[in-house]
């Protein structure tokens, strides 16, 4: 949910804890995954990773990070790409 200036409110424990469990269950179903997807299911850790100590900010921020190298490492093709938005 947004906020009225157009930040995102931050997402309680319970919400951040199914997430951490689905991205974890994909990080091991990801032995059968394409390049491409294993990619995908890497960046998406990065909202979770180490959420009980580090703000949503600070993910994002590693998420964002994450994002771009994939588009680097995939190039035009990627859906994260700027072409694609």
């Amino acid at each position: 949910m947004q906020q009225p200036d157009g930040r995102r409110k931050p997402l309680s424990v319970a919400q951040l804890t199914h997430g951490k469990q689905a991205a974890d269950t994909a990080m091991r179903l990801s032995v059968r995954a394409s390049e491409r997807e294993r990619g995908y299911i890497h960046t998406v850790t990065r909202l979770y990773d180490d959420f009980e100590y580090t703000d949503q900010r600070m993910r994002i921020v590693a998420y964002e990070r994450a994002m771009n190298d994939l588009v680097i490492r995939q190039g035009q093709h990627c859906e994260g790409s700027p072409r694609f938005n």
